[in-house]
């Protein structure tokens, strides 16, 4: 083997050495953004949730409230109508 070949292994075998280096640090600066990504995406998730949580309980409020004014106004306009009721029987 001639020094020229010995040259070319050699920078070959670096050159493919930093190749695979090269490429293993590009996969783990792709991980480390797609496991921030999903980071964020769980916290995104969260809060959605407990947005979601929040108006549920508001809207059950808001129903309940609903229900018990519908509920008085009801009574109110069933009394009023026995009233009108005992008037209009002789």
């Amino acid at each position: 083997m001639t020094a020229y070949e010995i040259i070319v292994i050699v920078l070959t075998a670096l050159g493919l050495l930093f190749g695979i280096v090269r490429v293993w640090i590009q996969s783990k600066t792709d991980i480390a953004k797609i496991q921030a990504r999903i980071a964020e995406i769980l916290k995104k998730q969260d809060e959605h949730e407990r947005e979601l949580r929040l108006h549920k309980q508001e809207d059950e409020k808001r129903f309940e409230q609903f229900h018990r004014e519908n509920r008085e106004d009801h009574q109110i306009m069933f009394k009023k109508m026995d009233a009108l009721m005992g008037l209009l029987k002789p």
